[in-house]
């Protein structure tokens, strides 16, 4: 039943992402863009150190206007909190953008409290920048 569950709530984010009208908030973004008004080519976003519902409604904006790039960059100094909400918010965008064939390039620092608590969820398996680096 919490699969089930789980399921339909990131299937929910996923359609609201898709809805979402876009919203800017250009304190944590910078984008390249071409002079002819095309979409941007590289868009950079830059965590906070705490991902919580507090601020998840501005990171799903600023993950949404990323769709619409052609590259992405994520990034943070170090992520000392997270709850699910963004983990769920995260696994939606990098499936979405999956689906564009937009690349991410995660640079991450999660502290081990972080690593844990998406390791114990389960959910590590399906956040790429999770994944263990080959050769490393």
């Amino acid at each position: 039943m919490a699969k089930k569950s789980f399921k339909s709530g990131v299937k929910n984010i996923i359609d609201s992402i898709d809805d979402a009208k876009t919203s800017t908030s250009s304190r944590n973004k910078t984008t390249k863009q071409k002079s002819s008004g095309k979409p941007a080519t590289t868009v950079s976003i830059n965590l906070s150190d705490a991902l919580t519902v507090q601020n998840a409604v501005a990171l799903k904006a600023e993950l949404n206007d990323a769709l619409k790039s052609k590259k992405v960059t994520i990034s943070s100094d170090e992520i000392t909190e997270i709850d699910l909400s963004a983990i769920q918010l995260l696994i939606t965008f990098e499936k979405s953008a999956a689906q564009k064939n937009i690349p991410i390039n995660w640079q991450l620092q999660p502290s081990e409290d972080v690593r844990r608590l998406v390791r114990l969820s389960g959910l590590n398996d399906f956040l790429d920048f999770y994944k263990p680096v080959e050769g490393a």
